[in-house]
């Protein structure tokens, strides 16, 4: 099937990671812009920010566009504490489409995100040697930190025991029915929050790109990773954990999609969620996945789920088992379905 035979549309797409500014660096979209551009095809998405909590942008686009189709989202870097339940309370304060009305309901009413940290991760910053990489700004250093100019917003101790201040976090977001999602965290890290998660009650959670080069986990390591959380919760249907494999792990790491594919076989796409992981400007690899000098021009958000799905039909997965895995999961993760 060619992309431009794909009728999004009909697929009733759910993006659970879309990047929008502002930020320091060049996005494609704002809160409303995206809303509208989303709105065209059908589709639904969680909004990323690296430095704010985007749960306010949402409810000012859902207000001005009439559309009910983007949802906040709060990532645990610097920017906002670090990993600090202050700053989720703050961003559930924001999901909230009636300003005046103080006793509003806002736990259920829109879904909402909690990311780990990102790149003030301990190995993101080991593996990058910065936080917001030169290349995202331009080159400009000034809106950019160094390993030694910057301390990694920590989740576990020495013994690989999970902070106190990340299980306060844990509790709220399970008191309170939000999405957690592990973000640039490290393998062993992600064990150890997950199982704490667990412990407190988080039923919903994403492992946010595993292939990507800090989390790096094999098919191997996924597959241990979906078994141990159904070991823990005793495989109840309330209890959710996907795997996100998303488009831009080709245009910005070089993966494979035949990868996804031998993941999506052997662990199966009820434990997967396709993404985007889209909004930025240029990538620094073509739609193979060659690195070009200089990168290339982004595709918009829609443009990237055509060609994703194109491709992974390319590879092997079925149209049935891409709804699932870009429709079915993501709306049943956040609730919306």
């Amino acid at each position: 099937m060619a992309s431009e035979q794909i009728d999004l549309a009909e697929l009733n797409i759910v993006d659970v990671h879309v990047h929008v500014g502002p930020e320091f660096g060049s996005r494609d979209h704002d809160a409303l812009s995206l809303a509208k551009e989303l709105a065209l095809v059908n589709m639904k998405a969680v909004m990323k920010n690296h430095f704010i909590s985007t749960t306010g942008l949402a409810s000012l686009a859902r207000n001005i566009t009439g559309l009910s189709n983007v949802f906040g989202s709060v990532v645990l870097n610097h920017g906002v504490g670090g990993v600090n339940v202050q700053a989720v309370r703050a961003a559930l304060s924001g999901n909230k489409d009636e300003v005046k009305n103080a006793h509003e309901e806002v736990r259920g009413k829109e879904p909402t995100v909690v990311w780990m940290p990102t790149f003030h991760s301990k190995l993101h910053l080991e593996t990058f040697g910065h936080d917001y990489l030169p290349e995202w700004v331009g080159g400009d250093t000034r809106f950019t930190s160094t390993q030694e100019e910057v301390s990694p917003c920590e989740v576990v101790d020495g013994a690989g025991n999970v902070l106190e201040e990340v299980q306060q976090v844990l509790r709220w977001i399970a008191s309170n029915d939000l999405v957690l999602a592990t973000s640039h965290l490290s393998k062993d890290e992600i064990t150890a929050v997950v199982r704490a998660a667990v412990a407190h009650g988080v039923q919903r959670i994403i492992i946010t790109h595993p292939f990507f080069k800090v989390t790096d986990m094999t098919v191997q390591e996924q597959q241990i990773l979906v078994d141990m959380h159904r070991q823990l919760t005793g495989g109840g249907q309330e209890h959710q954990l996907y795997l996100e494999y998303t488009y831009t792990g080709k245009t910005i790491d070089g993966i494979g999609f035949e990868l996804y594919a031998e993941a999506i076989n052997k662990i199966g796409p009820e434990h997967v969620i396709l993404s985007s992981d889209a909004g930025q400007t240029r990538w620094p690899r073509d739609m193979r996945g060659q690195p070009v000098p200089g990168g290339v021009p982004a595709l918009s958000v829609s443009e990237c789920w055509k060609v994703f799905i194109q491709e992974m039909l390319q590879v092997g997965i079925s149209q049935a088992e891409i709804v699932q895995m870009a429709s079915a999961n993501p709306s049943r993760l956040l609730g919306i379905g």
